[in-house]
């Protein structure tokens, strides 16, 4: 759980913001709801959503395009899993080389000061 419970207030919250060079943006853990009135988390940057299935990210598709399997691949069902999924994603990011490592480590330092915030 979050300090102070800052999860419950918020919609959206970055956890890694803008860097120089970086055209697509902050990288953000957003609260959704769902149709069912039930609340789902995911991992954005930009017009990518993070899969938990392959833990990188990927373009989304339109809303009218998305269907039961997309969402159990990108959304969570809390922010601690969406977090963890996250944490992932530096281990497979650095295995595969699918970044440039300079920004990878960028990422990587603020989202441990997210985390070091936040006492996850």
């Amino acid at each position: 759980m979050l300090k102070n419970n800052v999860l419950e207030f918020v919609k959206e919250i970055n956890i890694v913001e803008d860097l120089p060079h970086d055209s697509f943006g902050s990288i953000s853990l957003i609260k959704m709801t769902q149709k069912d009135g039930s609340i789902k988390w995911k991992i954005s940057r930009g017009n990518s959503d993070l899969s938990k299935n392959i833990f990188l990210f990927c373009i989304s598709p339109l809303p009218s395009s998305r269907n039961e399997e997309y969402f159990k691949e990108f959304r969570f069902d809390s922010p601690e899993e969406a977090i963890n999924c996250f944490k992932e994603f530096f281990v497979v990011a650095k295995k595969e080389k699918v970044m440039n490592l300079k920004m990878l480590d960028a990422w990587e330092n603020q989202f441990q000061y997210f985390l070091n915030q936040t006492g996850y």
